[in-house]
């Protein structure tokens, strides 16, 4: 099995495709599939970094039930050659790609060239300036990498062109022309009756006006607080006309408020000794603010033990944040607590952030069979892996496969690898935005901000 395969499917429900493997291995469908629909359209899909995985899976979400072929960008020339050489043939080729120097160019141009012959519609996911150096085949269309965020227009444009291109050089065993017709016809269906959903619980609520997320790290040193307070300074980017409010729990050792260079309020220590005494303007007093639509509710200067919260006194901190924040973004400390559960109850999406580490996924575990023992379950959680290579070694998508095995759910959202940067931004309390706005974490959020449709501003959304 293709190493790509693995990584797409692992960014997919199941549509109750078929997929084959470049050396002709096939994955079969669910019996009743194959049966109600038997008309599989052939799709081949070339990439080379995680973040165009995840754009063509976007794509893929989107399309009839397929037959695909997973190709990674250094393996495609080959492999596609294998394919010429054994007759096969696409209705459709996805092909997203990051071009950093002048080999990743001269490689794409070869896949480009090769696979333009092997396939009916081509589509490139690029930036324009990526492209502008290659030459494109007649069949061939350019989309920018994010067109697969809106399925009607993305349907839309990867319309027939047998009307004003050159069709691939006919071959014996090719489908008839009806069948080619099929497909189109079949896209034509799905984009009538498409909506736009979102991937994720994260997505979901991220397109809401109100929503409290709270961020959980599966082991320490995951970065969550570095991911809560970028989460939290993008959002406030991205709607200046909602408030957001980053909450952080951890007594012991929250670190958000220097992230941000923001002077820990001693009146954070006088609210923890009597919680239940705060009123709207007391609890005000206690915010700090970064920007006029962000504030902060830091840990506190002392360390408190982790019981100066109880279950009510959560409750009654988030009610007073939602007098002032229509968002708020919560910053768990990585132990667990009495009122963890909740804090769990009260969110609208739990985000569990791993590392690929195995320790995460065995405390991932834990706290699934902890939750399930409670009645509790994890109906409201989105796992996100952070720090994931940018250039993935060739062994990445089994790693990630088998994360998703032993988490025993899909990971929602891949964060990069963001590099020195990231803890030079916080070593110096600046954010990422304001830092770096070209490192890879940032871009990752900004990307999950900004690819769901808000109802306030207007864009907020996945990872994604």
């Amino acid at each position: 099995m293709s190493a790509h395969h693995r990584a797409i499917r692992c960014a997919l429900p199941d549509r109750g495709s078929v997929s084959m493997t470049p050396a002709g291995g096939e994955r079969a469908a669910p019996e009743h599939a194959a049966s109600d629909k038997p008309t599989l359209i052939e799709v081949c899909t070339i990439s080379n970094s995680t973040e165009t995985i995840l754009n063509i899976a976007d794509c893929l979400a989107h399309l009839p039930p397929h037959r695909r072929t997973d190709l990674n960008m250094t393996e495609a020339v080959s492999s596609l050659r294998t394919a010429e050489g054994e007759d096969r043939q696409f209705d459709l080729a996805l092909i997203a790609f990051d071009a950093e120097d002048g080999v990743a160019f001269t490689n794409a141009q070869n896949v480009i060239t090769l696979c333009a012959k092997l396939t009916r519609q081509l589509v490139l996911l690029a930036d324009q300036s990526n492209v502008s150096q290659l030459n494109m085949p007649a069949n061939a269309q350019i989309l920018s990498p994010d067109a697969c965020k809106a399925p009607q227009d993305f349907l839309a444009r990867i319309r027939p062109q047998a009307e004003v291109n050159t069709p691939p050089t006919p071959r014996e065993n090719r489908p008839s022309g009806p069948r080619r017709k099929g497909l189109w016809n079949l896209l034509r269906r799905r984009s009538s009756s498409l909506t736009t959903t979102p991937t994720s619980i994260l997505s979901d609520k991220l397109a809401n006006n109100a929503a409290t997320f709270v961020l959980q790290g599966l082991a320490g040193g995951v970065g969550t607080t570095t991911l809560s307070v970028t989460l939290a300074t993008e959002l406030a980017r991205a709607r200046p006309s909602d408030v957001i409010c980053l909450l952080d729990f951890d007594l012991q050792f929250g670190s958000a408020a220097s992230y941000l260079n923001l002077a820990e309020s001693f009146r954070i220590d006088d609210a923890y000794r009597n919680i239940r005494a705060l009123d709207a303007e007391s609890f005000r007093d206690c915010l700090l603010s970064l920007r006029k639509n962000l504030l902060v509710f830091s840990a506190p200067q002392n360390i408190h033990p982790y019981d100066a919260l109880t279950s009510e006194s959560v409750q009654h901190l988030l009610s007073l944040a939602k007098q002032f924040a229509s968002v708020i973004v919560i910053d768990a400390p990585h132990a667990l607590t009495d009122w963890t559960g909740d804090l769990y109850s009260s969110a609208d999406v739990v985000v569990g952030i791993l590392e690929q580490q195995v320790r995460c996924i065995h405390n991932a575990n834990k706290l699934r069979g902890l939750l399930n023992s409670e009645g509790m379950g994890m109906a409201n959680f989105d796992f996100v892996l952070n720090r994931a290579p940018i250039h993935p070694p060739p062994n990445w998508q089994e790693t990630l496969a088998s994360l998703e095995t032993g988490l025993g759910s899909r990971i929602s959202h891949i964060f990069p690898d963001g590099g020195p940067e990231v803890s030079e931004a916080c070593d110096l309390g600046i954010p990422l935005l304001s830092f770096q706005s070209g490192n890879p974490l940032r871009k990752a959020v900004q990307a999950l901000i900004t690819n769901v449709a808000a109802p306030s501003k207007g864009t907020l959304g996945h990872v994604s």
